[in-house]
């Protein structure tokens, strides 16, 4: 096989990786969207429901910490959501030193199509490194809220079992005072 075909083949394999990769930043910031909109979709209806069914009841110090934790735990949810979708400086390849390639008339034909393919893979190298860096800490705090909006469910599930079960007690009505009576 000629360096030439060796090279292209290289080149390719190093393109396609890089492709990859962006596509992949792109998925886990539109999971990282979805994270937070689902938390904050969920904390809507968590009130909704709440005020609905606690309509003149007052829920026991159970069903109080179970639905103070969940809302909790879907704010940090959407907290880490925004923090994986935070901008991240991506690498690309530095256009001063693109223009230097070619700033010369015939820089175009110095370099052999071989020594060319492997500059070209060796900035495309550096740029993969580095987005796989920043993609895996996006993935590692997308993770963390994907953990995190569960367990909020678990505990929104299990306040909604207390609240059905639970023999909440009617709300407290305030007796009117009688007003005192003056005789003349």
């Amino acid at each position: 096989m000629p360096a030439d075909d060796a090279g292209s083949a290289y080149l390719a394999l190093v393109e396609s990786q890089l492709k990859e990769e962006r596509d992949r930043k792109a998925s886990l910031e539109q999971r990282a969207i979805a994270v937070i909109t689902t938390s904050g979709a969920i904390v809507t209806l968590t009130f909704g429901f709440t005020a609905l069914v606690t309509n003149g009841f007052n829920p026991n110090a159970f069903v109080k910490v179970a639905l103070t934790v969940a809302l909790v735990l879907f704010a940090v949810a959407a907290g880490l959501g925004v923090w994986a979708n935070r901008p991240l400086d991506y690498r690309e390849a530095d256009a001063a030193a693109l223009r230097g390639l070619f700033r010369k008339k015939g820089d175009w034909t110095n370099d052999s199509p071989e020594e060319a393919r492997r500059q070209t893979a060796l900035v495309e190298c550096k740029i993969l490194a580095a987005a796989r860096d920043l993609n895996r800490d996006k993935a590692f705090n997308l993770r963390r809220a994907i953990r995190t909006e569960v367990a909020a469910i678990v505990i929104l599930g299990l306040a909604g079992v207390l609240i059905f079960w639970s023999g909440s007690t009617p709300a407290a009505t305030a007796k009117p005072t009688p007003s005192p009576t003056v005789s003349p």
